[in-house]
């Protein structure tokens, strides 16, 4: 994924979506084993995560700028 970092440690880097990305979220929430870890109990078509996308990607200054410390 590119962009930059949003938070990392030893493990794991995580990254802000961004469009590029939608087919990779689209799959993660379309395969039963990923969708189901997630929470997702139903699979997304490419117009409910471009939707779910536009969504976030509105609200996301809002979110992160309310909190003090890291997200997790």
């Amino acid at each position: 994924m590119p962009g930059p970092v949003f938070c990392s440690s030893e493990r794991i880097e995580l990254r802000i979506t961004e469009r590029d990305d939608l087919n990779l979220l689209q799959q993660a929430r379309s395969d039963p084993d990923p969708r189901t870890s997630l929470g997702f109990l139903q699979p997304y078509s490419h117009g409910q995560v471009e939707e779910f996308y536009e969504n976030t990607r509105t609200c996301s200054s809002t979110a992160f700028s309310a909190t003090s410390g890291p997200v997790i």
